[in-house]
């Protein structure tokens, strides 16, 4: 029993972020996906009309969004989430609304990398040590 306990400290103490280093790279590899869906979905789309333009930056943005976490990872989840409220609102108003519903799975396809990163920062083990040394 002791063997197996001084085990699992071991490995908690040494792999103290492996869930939100996980959640982080996993928000990346669906935002790149999407990011790549974007630009393939929007090839078509006649930029000249304000909802096509909207729509064609909101399904492009997820990946950038990501890269802006290397800088600040709060902001990454804030644009993420912003992206997600885009999309929602683009998709709502396109005429005509081929879907009743604009969070259907593409719409939670993009609320995903969202929720992995918002998670990714919530598991994130803080320093002991937040006074600043002397």
């Amino acid at each position: 029993m002791g063997i197996c306990k001084s085990t699992l400290l071991v490995l908690n103490e040494s792999n103290s972020n492996w869930l939100a280093y996980s959640l982080w790279f996993t928000g990346g590899g669906i935002s790149l996906f999407l990011a790549l869906y974007g630009c393939i979905a929007s090839m078509m789309f006649d930029y000249r009309k304000i909802e096509d333009l909207c729509l064609g930056l909101s399904l492009m943005l997820p990946f950038p969004c990501f890269l802006i976490g290397f800088r600040s990872k709060r902001w990454s989840a804030t644009l993420l989430w912003f992206g997600f409220a885009a999309l929602w609102l683009a998709r709502a108003n396109i005429h005509p609304n081929p879907a009743l519903n604009p969070v259907d799975s593409l719409g939670a396809l993009y609320l995903c990398p969202a929720v992995a990163v918002q998670l990714a920062i919530f598991f994130t083990r803080k320093n002991k040590q937040q006074v600043a040394p002397e």
